[in-house]
């Protein structure tokens, strides 16, 4: 009886997690949070790029200026995420815009993606292996 119990636990848990992921993944591009939720997410390159030529999107690199100069996406926002005014300087983006965020390879974005969120910024998207993989 315990086992039959805790295999129904199992298997609620994981239709739980395979329905939020379904929301998740079909969220991804759509660069809209109209019902009121905050969407921040990890995604791969291909949304990455499918998102941003959606248009109507910020995109944020948050690498440092020698990072930057070896290139990076010409229609990018460059806030180092090391300057000391790293959130007043990403609080005067458009909250309602979309933000797509990259770093080098995927720490410091992942960090910035929490800043944003934490600013109350609707959808934020973070480019999960970095510009590297770009």
């Amino acid at each position: 009886m315990k086992k039959l119990l805790n295999l129904s636990l199992f298997a609620l848990i994981l239709t739980s997690c395979a329905a939020q992921t379904t929301k998740n993944e079909t969220s991804v591009g759509v660069n809209d949070a109209s019902d009121g939720q905050q969407i921040c997410q990890r995604i791969d390159k291909k949304q990455f790029r499918d998102g941003i030529a959606k248009g109507n999107v910020q995109v944020l690199d948050v690498r440092t200026p020698e990072e930057t100069s070896e290139g990076m996406n010409e229609e990018a926002i460059t806030i180092n995420f090391y300057d000391a005014n790293f959130r007043e300087q990403v609080s005067e983006l458009d909250r309602s815009i979309p933000v797509y965020v990259y770093c080098r390879s995927g720490g410091r974005s992942q960090k910035a993606m929490e800043v944003l969120k934490d600013l109350g910024f609707s959808v934020v998207y973070e480019l999960s292996d970095g510009y590297m993989n770009y």
